[in-house]
């Protein structure tokens, strides 16, 4: 695999976990800094940054198996 392809799946990887950094700081920040309640809609955007976070796990994955 060349370094070109492995810095794309690098910034790739990147990418997912920022938006899922993201989506915690919309669900879960927000509501703490305006001292309002977190609602059920905060589980599903966790929810959501976890799912992506993941993805950039299995991401990160393809840089492994493509030495192989």
């Amino acid at each position: 695999m060349s370094k070109a392809r492995e810095e794309r799946i690098k910034l790739v990887a990147g990418s997912l976990n920022t938006v899922g950094l993201a989506f915690v700081g919309f669900a879960l920040v927000r509501p703490l800094v305006e001292r309002t309640n977190v609602e059920i809609d905060a589980l599903i955007y966790g929810g959501i940054a976890f799912a992506l976070h993941g993805a950039a796990h299995y991401v990160l994955k393809r840089l492994d198996g493509a030495e192989r």
